[in-house]
């Protein structure tokens, strides 16, 4: 759809897509791959019954904080600026699909912190690794789906 109304009318893409602040992109991008590393690093610690599996996870949990912050700041600017939901095509697209996403980072949140308690030493369950990979699995879909978002919303011209 955001690839639709560029085709349509290139220029008034690229003018909106100035109104976005590319550098909170950047910076959201590299905190979410940053989570994505502390996942895989706390699986791995998870199967191996280290004790410091669950504050890598924890640590992915803070990234995911860093990144809900970063969009309020970049929400809130937009909007002082006077780019709003119902303003024009592009940013009703950019809120919609980037609001969907902070959704999933918050859902995401949610898993990983049931996935620090699942990584605890102590934790005896049966299905625990399989949880374990789902919810890294669900977490670097998340991640994927930023890095598609970043790339069409904030860099393509």
């Amino acid at each position: 759809m955001v690839l639709a109304l560029r085709g349509q009318d290139p220029a008034e893409f690229v003018a909106a897509q100035q109104t976005l602040h590319v550098e909170w992109g950047v910076l959201n991008t590299i905190v979410l791959l940053t989570s994505s590393l502390f996942v895989v690093l706390g699986v791995r610690r998870a199967a191996e019954r280290d004790p410091r599996a669950p504050r890598l996870l924890l640590a992915a949990v803070a990234c995911g904080l860093i990144f809900a912050g970063v969009k309020a700041i970049e929400y809130t600017t937009l909007v002082q600026d006077g780019h709003r939901p119902a303003g024009d095509e592009f940013h009703a697209y950019y809120f919609m699909f980037t609001g969907v996403h902070l959704a999933h980072v918050l859902i995401g949140m949610s898993a990983l912190l049931f996935a620090a308690r699942l990584a605890r030493p102590s934790f005896t369950g049966t299905h625990r690794n399989g949880a374990l990979e789902g919810i890294a699995t669900f977490w670097h879909l998340v991640d994927l789906l930023w890095i598609m978002l970043f790339a069409t919303l904030y860099l393509m011209h």
